[in-house]
């Protein structure tokens, strides 16, 4: 019975041998570094041990095994860890990351995930086609995808710094809204705000949270903002009239994360 399919060094096939062997060291290379990555993150996550992103990080280890030894199939895997970190709720904290590069410890895991990312998808798709990839395509390939790939995901799911712009003092002078489990604690704010305001939003709590205003039929503006567990960020709204606040998470709107600003 045979085996997986693997890269084999067949005599005559030099060129394909050189691009196959890249494609596997890539492969292994992202899925391992990616790995690294995840299961670090799984097991210092806010609230405890994250065992998704955990599992997650022992697959991608497994397939950097695997792309190590040119089992072909496994660049399903490697393209699927890459489409499912874009996709994934992991992808908009990263968003949200790479749009901060002022904090500097959350923007390198961000760039470290997204060269992870795009050396695991073409070292995946060297692996599934390597006749129809040269060597030097595999390795001008590796250096474009990882931009390549962040320029997706903050297209596909923008986590804009708002508050890019304030310097610390002006940051911490801001009214504080608390995201909380579950709710918004807006004893900071003042009472007769009004106008356009912008407030920090504060992420204490062990889960992330959105801060969610549904367009309005009079012109009134969606606002979605993204705030990580244990982080913060900025947002600027119109305290004119009443907005009505939610968060989009899975079920933490029926558990009560609802408010009324302004008005």
């Amino acid at each position: 019975m045979s085996g997986p399919s693997r890269v084999d060094g067949a005599p005559g096939a030099a060129g394909r041998l050189g691009a196959a062997g890249l494609a596997g060291t890539l492969g292994a290379v992202g899925a391992g570094l990616l790995a690294v990555l995840l299961v670090g993150r799984g097991l210092t996550a806010a609230g405890g041990v994250d065992p998704i992103i955990t599992v997650v990080g022992v697959i991608a280890a497994a397939a950097a095994v695997a792309a190590a030894r040119g089992i072909r199939p496994v660049g399903w895997v490697l393209v699927g860890l890459t489409v499912a970190l874009v996709v994934s709720p992991s992808g908009t904290e990263l968003s949200f990351d790479l749009a901060r590069p002022d904090e500097r410890g959350w923007f390198a895991f961000a760039a470290a995930a997204m060269l992870a990312a795009g050396l695991g998808l073409v070292g995946g798709v060297a692996l599934l086609v390597p006749r129809r990839l040269p060597g030097v395509a595999v390795a001008l390939s590796a250096v474009v995808a990882p931009m390549a790939v962040a320029a997706v995901l903050v297209t596909i799911d923008p986590q804009p710094d708002l508050g890019a712009g304030l310097s610390p003092e002006e940051r911490a002078a801001l009214p504080v809204i608390d995201l909380v489990n579950y709710g918004y604690d807006q004893r900071d704010l003042p009472s007769d705000a009004t106008g356009v305001q912008q407030l920090l939003l504060r992420n204490d709590s062990d889960l992330p949270h959105t801060f969610t205003v549904d367009a309005t039929p009079d012109g009134g503006p969606e606002i979605d903002v993204y705030v990580p567990a244990g982080r913060d960020a900025v947002v600027e709204v119109d305290l004119t009239r009443p907005v009505d606040v939610y968060c989009a998470i899975g079920d933490h709107t029926p558990l009560g994360m609802v408010a009324r600003l302004g008005g």
